[in-house]
Formats: structure tokens, C-alpha cells, sequence
């Protein structure tokens, strides 16, 4: 409905107040005219006072929604670009678990901590791969001493048991 505002003093102002013809919301605007000693009042519809303020609203809001979406995508790109060296890292420890020690971390070229953790972790797969080496070289020579020496000694037993025959059979009986 209508309100009753009391306006005294003012230069100029803006009520709110309810169309009566359409029943739409509008705003009595006011000002004097000093030089004249006239007044000045309009009826405003309040779509018209208020479409530059939404206008800015709308605009305002567009401009949120597209800084929130390039935050968005900054972040997809930013935990792509982090979890995928991750993601390769684990790939090739799971792999050196299975047993695989030609694994290797390719393609981290990048100078922060993932990158040195590639690096180091390819550092430390090839000299694991060379210990393992000699570990397989060494024990193939044991194995083959053993072998050398499980003959010795089955070539040495033959000759004792032989001569402890020979000198049973010898042995003088008195």
C-alpha cells in the first residue's frame, strides 16, 4: 500500500511507494525549483530506477562465475601437473615390487622435489640392478668352486676307498 512519508527540509528525495493504476512497485521522485518556487515530482516505475542496478548485479555475478571457473581449471591443471609425476613414480615402484628392476621414472624433467625424487629413485633402481648383478656373478663363481670342490672330493673319496682296499687286503695275518 501506500506510506506516508514526511518530507520537510529536503532538497530532494525518492520514495518508495506501490503504482495504484498496475499495481507495480514505483518511486515518487521529488526536487524544488528554487528559482521558479516550484516543485518537481515524477512517478518511476522501480524496473526502470533499479534495471541499471541490476544490470551491474548481473554483471558482477558473470564476472564471479568466470573468476570461480578459471580458479577451477587452474586447479584441475595445477593437481594434473602434481599427481601425474606421482602417479608414474608409484607405477615404477609397483613395478620394481613385482620384481622388475629395469623400471625407470621417464619423463620428469622438472627441477622441484617430484623431480629429484625421479631422479634419485632412477639413481638408486640402476645400483640396486648392478648390486644384484654381482650378487648373481659372485654366487654363480661360488656355486661353481662348490661344484669344482664336491668333484674333488668325490674324486678324492674314490682314491681313499681304494687305497684303504688295497691296503685291507694286504694286511698280513700272523
Amino acid at each position: 500500500g501506500i506510506r506516508d512519508y514526511k518530507v520537510t527540509g529536503v532538497q530532494t528525495c525518492a520514495l518508495p511507494i506501490c503504482d495504484l493504476d498496475g499495481g507495480q512497485a514505483a518511486f515518487v521522485v521529488y526536487a524544488p525549483i528554487p528559482s521558479a518556487h516550484w516543485s518537481f515530482a515524477a512517478v518511476v516505475p522501480e524496473s526502470r530506477v533499479m534495471a541499471p542496478v541490476y544490470a551491474a548485479l548481473r554483471l558482477e555475478l558473470g564476472l564471479t562465475a568466470a573468476a570461480f571457473f578459471i580458479v577451477l581449471v587452474a586447479l584441475v591443471v595445477a593437481s594434473v601437473q602434481i599427481t601425474r609425476p606421482i602417479a608414474a613414480l608409484s607405477r615404477a615402484v609397483r613395478q620394481v615390487a613385482a620384481g622388475d628392476l629395469d623400471a625407470r621414472v621417464e619423463g620428469l624433467a622438472s627441477r622441484d622435489e617430484i623431480g629429484d625424487f625421479a631422479r634419485t629413485f632412477n639413481q638408486m633402481i640402476a645400483q640396486l640392478r648392478s648390486h644384484v648383478e654381482a650378487l648373481t656373478d659372485e654366487t654363480a663363481r661360488r656355486e661353481a668352486i662348490e661344484g669344482e670342490l664336491r668333484a674333488a672330493r668325490r674324486i678324492q673319496t674314490s682314491l681313499l676307498d681304494r687305497k684303504s682296499t688295497r691296503l685291507n687286503s694286504s694286511h698280513l695275518v700272523i
